[in-house]
């Protein structure tokens, strides 16, 4: 967590109600994304030192208008020092063309069919052997997770 971070967090189902809504309104996904991803008149993001979690993050994708908005704050994620946590439910739900700009998933289990996540990342063993992994290992623990880091190729 950054220093004096805020935390600032999409919650269509209210689940963490009343704490992260300002002034207990809720507001809908477009509304929201559009106030995370302003820039003031010289350029510069407008929210920084942040901690952004979009919970039901599947919602965001792939409107190509809300994953223009997305993809600018994960490039700008360094300048702007905002932490940036997807909340998906679903392995098969992460958009591929986020897998580069990512540093880490940690995956519980999913009832993600094997063959979609063997098709779909195809191309990153490292997610395949993490789904596996996973789905093995949690057979007696619904708690049990892993991590895979962006050190280790994702």
């Amino acid at each position: 967590k950054n220093k004096g971070s805020n935390i600032i967090v999409y919650d269509p189902n209210r689940e963490y109600y009343p704490e992260f809504h300002n002034n207990n309104t809720f507001i809908d996904e477009d509304t929201w994304l559009k106030q995370i991803t302003q820039r003031h008149a010289n350029g510069l993001h407008k929210v920084t030192n942040s901690t952004i979690v979009f919970e039901e993050a599947t919602i965001f994708f792939p409107n190509t208008k809300k994953s223009k908005g997305i993809r600018d704050l994960l490039v700008s994620k360094r300048h702007t020092k905002n932490n940036i946590i997807f909340v998906f439910h679903s392995l098969r739900t992460i958009p591929v063309e986020i897998i580069e700009l990512i540093n880490f998933i940690v995956l519980f289990k999913t009832d993600d069919r094997e063959d979609i996540i063997n098709t779909r990342f195809k191309f990153n063993p490292e997610i395949l052997d993490l789904f596996n992994s996973v789905q093995e290992k949690s057979e007696n623990d619904f708690h049990y997770f892993e991590i895979l880091s962006k050190n280790n190729n994702i």
